[in-house]
């Protein structure tokens, strides 16, 4: 007699009478993912987990591992099996290797019999309900707990033979297009025991899934390989597959997660220290990803150093520079420069890279280091005439630098130009070209499962919906993004997130949680050298202090080192509020000279930007003053 199979919340309930109370959750869901519904299977693994423990059965808990598969259910399958003719045994037992499913092609050349024989096995298993028919090339096993009997009851050895014939029939079968099966081929061999070619084929199916951003398929692919490579005998040939093998798997982990993982560091470290052993000369795309995470461990010292080092190797040609590595120099160089606070000196870097750049050789850049150049410097140049006090020229250059991202269509690189883009139009207090910019962060970063790049697009959005009057979502949005970059060990965005979620805390009046989120972030800057921003922290803090009623003096004090870390950084920009600010200040003291007097001064620097809010805000307060 066949059962019907139950759904998904009769398996529930059918459950849960057997207990006599509701189960967890994920159990329930795990009950019916492998049983499919069938009854018997329902109450026999029911009935095992029972007597194993009961509250596993009641107490919410994450997945556990696959449940076992009940003595009787066993029994129940094995009966079926034996009943079986030796030839459709055989078939099912080559089906079993394949998979769950598996179509007639395959298992044709896998069987080593003729057609007609393999057509008499299939009918046999279907007549048996062992297996179902798909279509008319594809069959699958009726239960997976089927096929996992039958391929348990396949000797060691024969199952061997049977995993590398399946490989060889899937080798020629999809031959014009091995690499969309190079996963299974690898698996297969692997089974086989054939480990080279299973080693070959993960690395085809690791660069396959990095193709259509499936990073975290990659990632396993990769590390498989690698644990193959590891009981292969100590080779020259397998020291350079391992170097390959870490250097790719690392650059899949960076689209992924970002540079800041323990797990980045240790996997460059180790294909460092590889190719030092296979006496190669230093491999720029160790060096820049090991660059970029001192970076986002805001290590920046470590960071620029690396960077000279990438510089010197484009240099040591005889004949010319080398294009590709010289304007990976300047990225490095320029980025490790800014976050300091040195934006004079990021600026020439950034704007050597954008001279120098050439098109041509943006899928040499892609390949190596994950990132097109052009774009990047062209939009950190954006961020560094912002900060140095050129708002139009910002604009235009991260206008520039969308337009070449777009053109090249490559989403990493446009992701990371749309977050430097945000940044720029959000410190410009241009809300609707944030929010736009933020919404397409997002969109792409889920899209191609970038988490690194959404943090900060979440964070964006949420100052946006702080700024317009929806401040616990803002707050609940930025601190939520605080933790996600915290969760991948990425700290470099920590400072202006900070400075964010203060900035919504003022808003919505909390006066004391933002007072201890700008001493945290006061805090990490001297700790961790983030000057970026220090002007800004001072400025924000004095208009706290004065919002709170401190002392003037106090408030004062604020105002002034925000003036003079602007100043001393060159930073236009911050010097022109935090001077707004202090006049601001001294016009309520009745010290309307002194205020137009400074504020006059710094005004009249500017030839550009005059239609920011920032300008706008400073030419009202000149004329209040006059």
């Amino acid at each position: 007699m066949r059962l019907t199979a139950l759904s998904a919340g009769d398996t529930a309930q059918l459950a849960q009478r057997m207990i006599g109370r509701d189960m967890n959750t994920n159990f329930a869901t795990q009950l019916y993912q492998e049983t499919e519904g069938n009854p018997l299977f329902v109450v026999e693994m029911l009935r095992a987990d029972l007597n194993h423990s009961v509250e596993t059965l009641l107490v919410p808990q994450s997945p556990r591992s696959p449940l076992p598969l009940p003595f009787k259910v066993k029994t129940v399958i094995e009966a079926r099996l034996a009943q079986l003719a030796a030839l459709a045994r055989l078939i099912a037992d080559i089906a079993a290797t394949i998979g769950r499913n598996f179509s007639f092609p395959v298992l044709l050349h896998a069987a080593d019999q003729s057609e007609d024989a393999v057509v008499a096995g299939l009918d046999e298993l279907l007549r048996q309900s062992i297996i179902r028919e798909q279509d008319a090339d594809t069959y699958d096993f009726s239960h997976d707990k089927i096929r996992e009997v039958v391929y348990t009851q396949i000797s060691a050895t024969r199952r061997r033979l049977l995993h590398r014939r399946v490989a060889q029939a899937l080798e020629q079968i999809h031959a014009a297009r091995i690499d969309q099966v190079s996963g299974q081929l690898a698996a297969h061999y692997e089974h086989g025991g054939m480990t080279a070619q299973a080693v070959f084929y993960y690395r085809q199916a690791a660069l396959q899934a990095r193709q259509v951003y499936a990073n975290h398929e990659a990632i396993e692919h990769y590390k498989r390989g690698l644990t193959l490579l590891a009981s292969m005998p100590d080779t020259l040939d397998r020291s350079r597959q391992q170097l390959t093998f870490l250097i790719e798997l690392g650059s899949t982990l960076v689209t992924a997660w970002g540079y800041g993982l323990s797990q980045v560091y240790d996997i460059y470290s180790q294909a460092q220290v590889l190719a030092q052993q296979l006496g190669e000369p230093p491999n720029p795309a160790i060096l820049r990803a090991l660059a970029i995470y001192h970076i986002a461990r805001r290590q920046y010292v470590q960071a620029y150093a690396l960077g000279e080092q990438i510089e010197a190797l484009a240099y040591q040609g005889h004949d010319r520079v080398d294009p590709v590595l010289f304007m990976e120099s300047r990225y490095v160089m320029g980025a490790a420069i800014f976050w300091p606070g040195k934006f004079l000196q990021a600026h020439n870097h950034f704007a050597q890279g954008v001279a120098d750049y050439d098109v041509r050789h943006h899928k040499t850049h892609i390949a190596l280091f994950s990132q097109d150049p052009g774009v990047v410097c062209s939009i950190r140049l954006a961020q560094a005439l912002w900060c140095l006090g050129y708002p139009d020229q910002a604009r235009q250059q991260y206008e520039a630098a969308l337009a070449l991202a777009r053109q090249l269509a490559h989403p990493l690189t446009l992701a990371y130009a749309l977050i430097f883009a945000a940044w720029v139009s959000d410190d410009r207090r241009d809300d609707t070209t944030t929010s736009v910019f933020s919404e397409e962060i997002i969109a792409l970063s889920r899209t191609y499962d970038m988490p690194y790049f959404l943090f900060m697009g979440l964070a964006f959005q949420g100052h946006m919906l702080a700024e317009h009057g929806e401040t616990a979502a803002g707050i609940t949005q930025l601190r939520a993004s605080i933790s996600g970059y915290q969760s991948i060990q990425s700290y470099v965005h920590l400072s202006q997130c900070l400075f964010m979620l203060a900035q919504a805390y003022m808003q919505a009046n909390q006066i004391d949680l933002a007072q201890a989120t700008l001493d945290e972030g006061l805090s990490a800057i001297t700790h961790h050298g983030d000057y970026y921003c220090a002007a800004e922290y001072y400025r924000l803090k004095g208009e706290l202090l004065d919002r709170s009623g401190t002392v003037p003096s106090i408030v004062e004090a604020c105002f002034q080192q925000a003036y003079a870390i602007a100043r001393d950084q060159h930073a236009k920009l911050f010097e022109l509020r935090a001077t707004v600010s202090l006049s601001r200040l001294w016009q309520q003291q009745g010290k309307h000279s002194e205020a137009h007097q400074i504020l006059c001064e710094i005004y009249g620097w500017f030839t550009e930007g005059f239609d920011t809010v920032d300008l706008k805000e400073a030419r009202a307060l000149l004329e209040e003053l006059a």
